[in-house]
């Protein structure tokens, strides 16, 4: 790792040494004169700071829930996140779930005229549909090379979707009930 240190720099050089672990500096070599594949200009020069380990080895999770409500309803929602890095090693975890609550109510009313005679149809219905939607996905790196890597990847996704619904149909003929229908229907 190569660090340019001009005078317009030294606080931020100083912020980034201080966010260092110094047990992780392998060496540190200052380069005053610089080979010229390096630009440095006026008084500046070059600090050399070798690792023991990579900074982006070790593992990172993370969690997220949310919840929304509408009509005493809920749509609720969790993530997990995890990667652990270590060396050419990548292992990538991720898994989510939403379960959504969407009711439906509705009312449709229909009058016909047959044969002189008004028939009215009424139905009213209510829905409780609930879907349930999960992701999976585990991914494994391997670096090749610094330009080159083979991973393999692995996805999973279910939609599952269930609905309680209760129905009343009304049949009137000349404003005189005939029939009435109730229907229930679980799965």
């Amino acid at each position: 790792m190569f660090l340019i240190v001009t005078e317009y720099y030294d606080a931020a050089l100083v912020e980034f040494l201080n966010g260092m672990n110094a047990e992780n500096a392998k060496a540190i070599e200052l380069i005053t004169t610089p080979p010229a594949k390096f630009d440095a200009e006026g008084n500046a020069g070059y600090i050399n700071i070798e690792l023991k380990k990579k900074v982006d080895e070790g593992y990172n999770s993370s969690i997220s829930s949310s919840i929304g409500m509408g009509d005493d309803k809920a749509i609720k929602n969790f993530g997990s996140n995890f990667n652990l890095n270590k060396r050419k090693s990548h292992l990538i975890f991720n898994y989510s779930v939403t379960d959504n609550e969407i009711p439906f109510g509705g009312e449709v009313n229909r009058e016909l005229l047959v044969d002189n005679e008004m028939l009215l149809t009424s139905l009213n219905g209510i829905r409780d549909n609930n879907r349930l939607v999960q992701n999976l996905r585990i991914s494994y790196d391997y670096d090749l090379s610094e330009s080159l890597n083979v991973g393999t990847s692995l996805s999973g996704y279910s939609n599952s979707y269930w609905t309680n619904e209760d129905k009343k149909t009304f049949f009137v003929l000349n404003y005189e009930p005939i029939i009435s229908i109730i229907i229930i229907i679980k799965n």
